[in-house]
């Protein structure tokens, strides 16, 4: 049922708003998008899934969500669903690190690299 809700708030949203740039045709178009973005939260799953079997295999415990989410609060984008919980602590070690240290110049530094280095590897 939280499917449900979930995709019939979607719906309301998006309608709302192409509704606003696009009175005809609205429902169309907004069921569309509601369509491409099913399709994506699937995809995503899956391979959240795959990491997690493959991370399995190797005896890698994955990152938390709770790691997953302090790193994209510094800023960090595209998080590689195979990080590990280790590599994880030790990138918000050096990030809590620089923050306490006040020094922004070096965190936004480090949070570019990485965001480069995994763009590169998508």
């Amino acid at each position: 049922m939280e499917k449900v809700d979930f995709y019939c708030e979607l719906f309301a949203a998006v309608y709302e708003r192409v509704s606003k740039v696009c009175p005809e045709g609205a429902r169309d178009v907004a069921l569309k998008i509601v369509e491409e973005i099913a399709k994506d939260v699937r995809s995503e799953r899956g391979s959240q899934s795959k990491a997690k079997v493959e991370a399995k295999e190797e005896g890698v415990e994955l990152a938390t969500r709770k790691q997953r989410e302090a790193l994209h609060k510094f800023g960090l984008k595209d998080v590689p669903e195979n990080l590990s919980k280790q590599e994880a602590s030790e990138i918000l070690d050096k990030l809590v690190g620089f923050s306490k240290d006040g020094d922004n110049d070096s965190i936004a530094k480090f949070v570019e690299e990485l965001n480069a280095k995994w763009k590169k590897s998508q």
